[in-house]
């Protein structure tokens, strides 16, 4: 098992395979009932969750359709049993669908290994050409770039402004 954020220079392959790969011990594939629930500290995309808000006081509050708060421990069986994502607290999150782990994101400061990258251009050079690479916009200003390799299912989003890599995200499947 390859420990991506121990080895991140195994982003770069263009043709990267997912099996055989980890974040924070979590394999690629593995089961969703061998997920390690005690490390989550937020959920998105639960099918539960109707609402949610958050506070520095209550942290986050998550709610069904009814309007009842549920535990987040309600909130993370739901993921495991009918998908969503799961986050942990060193900035990297996975994605849970069909009892599985079925994709990875890194973000944060796990990214500054890559920080010599200065350009959309750079970018490219240093992980082969994506197969789409998707303008990110917002009120008619250049924001980045959304690339994609298809065969690996990874996406690298590129901020112009900032200049630097802000997320990998690995078992991305694009749609259209």
């Amino acid at each position: 098992m390859i420990e991506l954020l121990e080895n991140l220079d195994v982003l770069r392959s263009p043709l990267l395979s997912l099996n055989g790969l980890a974040i924070s011990g979590v394999g690629y594939g593995s089961k969703a009932s061998d997920f390690p629930i005690e490390r989550v500290v937020e959920v998105s995309l639960a099918p539960i969750v109707k609402g949610q808000s958050f506070s520095s006081e209550q942290g986050h509050v998550y709610r069904d359709g009814s309007g009842r708060e549920l535990s987040l421990v309600e909130v993370i069986t739901d993921v495991l049993e009918h998908g969503g994502v799961l986050h942990f607290s060193e900035k990297v999150s996975f994605k849970i669908e069909d009892g599985a782990v079925a994709g990875f994101a890194i973000y944060g400061t796990h990214l500054d290994a890559f920080q010599h990258i200065t350009s959309q251009e750079h970018l490219v050079k240093e992980f082969g050409r994506p197969d789409v690479v998707e303008p990110n916009e917002a009120y008619g200003d250049l924001m980045g770039y959304f690339n994609f390799w298809n065969a690996s299912q990874k996406l690298v989003a590129w901020d112009d402004w900032k200049k630097s890599i802000y997320l990998v995200n690995i078992g991305m499947k694009r749609s259209g």
